[in-house]
């Protein structure tokens, strides 16, 4: 479980090396470095609210600490830096957010290694893959005017939301509503994987008939 928790993203961004056509020699330092400095953070401040609360609480310490925030500060700082300087070349926000999730998820199985509790070392690194490929639709669909942004906005919104319940009902023991919410959030990753795979091998099928 540990050895899945610490390796379980990086080898996820290396498999979606194999989907994207997109290549860029400034996004592996910039998002290393943006996932080192989490990382720190992370190591001197494991959590800022109490997992075993109740309410809002634990909801605040589901959506912050554990599966979506380490998720949103990465793709954040990717779409600031491309906002800011555009020849920093990275247009593959979700394989800059991967690579930058790699040194948190090490920080992580180190520290939740004690326990070895499968919520944390198994399940989240899941939703963490699951939620930076799920945002993957909404990125590209972020354009047109103020009410298709608003739109999209909303739909990032609403799927961030989707991982804390989901390590909500399984820390409470609901596994029937934790499974369920679980295939809900995996789902736009399965799909995404799939077409984007589909898709570069029939880009690949095609490129020796063209040069025939």
């Amino acid at each position: 479980m540990v050895l899945f928790c610490a390796l379980w993203t990086p080898v996820f961004y290396m498999f979606w090396l194999t989907l994207r056509p997109e290549n860029s020699d400034s996004m592996p330092f910039l998002a290393l470095l943006t996932g080192g400095v989490a990382a720190v953070v992370r190591f001197f401040f494991p959590t800022l609210f109490d997992a075993y609360g109740f309410g809002l609480s634990r909801f605040a310490s589901a959506f912050i600490d554990y599966t979506t925030l380490p998720v949103l500060f990465p793709l954040i700082v990717a779409l600031l830096i491309s906002r800011i300087y555009p020849e920093s070349g990275i247009t593959d926000f979700t394989g800059f957010t991967l690579l930058a999730m790699t040194p948190i998820s090490l920080v992580c199985s180190v520290s939740w290694s004690v326990r070895r509790e499968v919520l944390r070392l198994v399940l989240t690194p899941l939703l963490w893959t699951a939620l930076t490929a799920g945002f993957y639709p909404f990125i590209r669909l972020f354009r047109g005017g103020l009410f298709h942004k608003t739109a999209v906005i909303l739909g990032i919104a609403g799927f961030s939301l989707l991982p804390p319940l989901v390590w909500l009902n399984f820390f409470r023991h609901s596994y029937i509503e934790g499974t369920a919410l679980l295939l809900a959030t995996l789902a736009p990753m399965l799909v995404l994987c799939v077409y984007r795979f589909r898709k570069k091998a029939g880009t690949e099928r095609l490129e020796p008939a063209s040069n025939s």
